[in-house]
């Protein structure tokens, strides 16, 4: 009889692992079909001394081209690689806890990976949090925000291409004429300069209305004034 384990792992072999653990050791187990007494936990119970098939230390399918088996690890774990052995005696061999990397399983991996999983030898990251970028998720570079770090920080922003790395809104306010968390809107009617905080003269030619950026009035000014900005009354 051969038992044919289908899993999806990744087989990383090296010659020393001592420091891993065997993840699938007693762990429940499951297979297609069963030759009685030689049940799916047999592979997984860390004895194979006798890997016979009757030895009473492997797990045995029915007759058939394939068999599936399977284990639960009880969560999500990292694995370095796994061990299969003729007939049965598997081994899942990673650290016990998510979240660590190294050789002893000792080294934290980086904080900004997304919900906190990295490579177990290495340490990269399998995906970033999402303001973050790189093998190890560092801070977007300057400039850019977002998912990714994909979008462009605004050239509108009062300090241009500076911005917050999750929201994109704008560092140090906006430049003149403009308004906006991401200093995208021009000023309203009747307002101009940095921020938009200034008010057009109401002595401009037009009333209230001014460019946005240097508060010239539109029209020429009305009688009795003068000046860009009609700010200086004649007689």
């Amino acid at each position: 009889m051969v038992l044919l384990v289908c899993c999806g792992w990744t087989v990383l072999f090296c010659l020393s692992v001592q420091a891993y653990e065997n993840l699938a050791l007693h762990k429940s187990a499951w297979q297609s079909s069963t030759v009685l007494p030689f049940t799916a936990d047999l592979a997984v119970d860390g004895r194979y001394t006798d890997l016979a098939w009757n030895g009473g230390q492997c797990a045995v399918s029915r007759g058939g081209q394939t068999a599936e088996w399977r284990v639960d690890l009880g969560g999500v774990r990292s694995i370095h690689h796994i061990v299969i052995q003729y007939i049965a005696g598997n081994e899942v061999w990673g650290c016990p806890s998510p979240g660590y990397y190294g050789e002893n399983c000792s080294i934290e991996c980086p904080q900004n990976c997304q919900d906190g999983y990295c490579d177990i030898v290495e340490g990269n990251c399998f995906r970033c949090a999402h303001q973050y970028i790189g093998p190890t998720c560092e801070d977007c570079p300057s400039g850019l925000y977002g998912s990714n770090c994909s979008q462009n920080c605004s050239v509108t922003c009062g300090d241009p291409g500076r911005c917050d790395i999750m929201t994109g809104h704008c560092n140090g306010g906006c430049q003149v004429g403009w308004t906006g968390a991401m200093c995208e809107k021009d000023c309203p009617e009747g307002l101009y300069g940095s921020n938009c905080r200034q008010n057009c003269s109401m002595t401009c030619g037009d009333p209230g209305k001014c460019d946005i950026m240097t508060g010239y009035c539109n029209g020429g000014c009305q009688v009795g004034w003068t000046g860009a900005m009609c700010d200086k009354g004649y007689h």
